[in-house]
């Protein structure tokens, strides 16, 4: 964990007129007042709150509206999520790195791999072989992971390829398609019945 050199650039800060506050103090132009509170751009509602007070902009003129008439809410930049508590802010990167979901899409391969097991009848101790048809990022994925793919579901043999008389699935991995297929082997891989 480090700390963020600017903690803004990962919030946007929004502002919504309070009406109870608004009505009041602004009568006929309170609606007005209201519209330019929310069309408050970040660094304008940031200034807002440093400075207690900011002018807002209404067709008879400028307004100065304070930290006493609007509420604020932040949300997190695309890529962010975050928590801010008074002067503190806790935020978290959730863009996932192209290895990161290298890893997921194999993961999710495992799974499905067991699926078509499962309904296959093949037993979990079953040694099996497995071939599948995948496209860019799928088939690196794969490729990337096949090792791991192959101690989890206790393959033999991991190959591009749809072979003559395997069980074949479809599947979906993360919005991506891939043909499986499974064939029971022996311990040294040989295909069994």
């Amino acid at each position: 964990m480090a700390p963020l050199a600017d903690p803004d650039a990962i919030i946007v800060y929004k502002a919504k007129g309070l009406v109870s506050k608004l009505g009041p103090k602004y009568q006929k132009q309170a609606a007005a007042v209201k519209e330019g509170i929310a069309a408050l751009p970040s660094e304008q509602v940031k200034r807002l709150l440093r400075d207690g007070t900011c002018p807002v902009a209404l067709p008879d003129g400028p307004v100065d509206v304070s930290v006493e008439d609007i509420e604020i809410s932040t949300e997190s930049q695309p890529g962010f999520s975050s928590k801010r508590d008074g002067e503190d802010l806790v935020a978290l990167d959730v863009r996932l790195s192209p290895a990161l979901a290298a890893e997921g899409d194999a993961r999710e391969l495992v799974h499905k791999i067991q699926n078509l097991r499962k309904e296959s009848g093949f037993a979990v101790s079953d040694r099996i072989r497995i071939g599948y048809l995948a496209d860019g990022a799928l088939a690196a994925a794969v490729a990337a992971h096949r090792r791991d793919i192959m101690d989890e579901t206790l393959a033999t043999a991991m190959e591009p390829g749809v072979p003559p008389g395997a069980r074949v699935g479809q599947a979906d991995i993360n919005g991506k398609q891939i043909t499986i297929s499974i064939q029971r082997t022996t311990s040294t891989g040989e295909p069994t019945a």
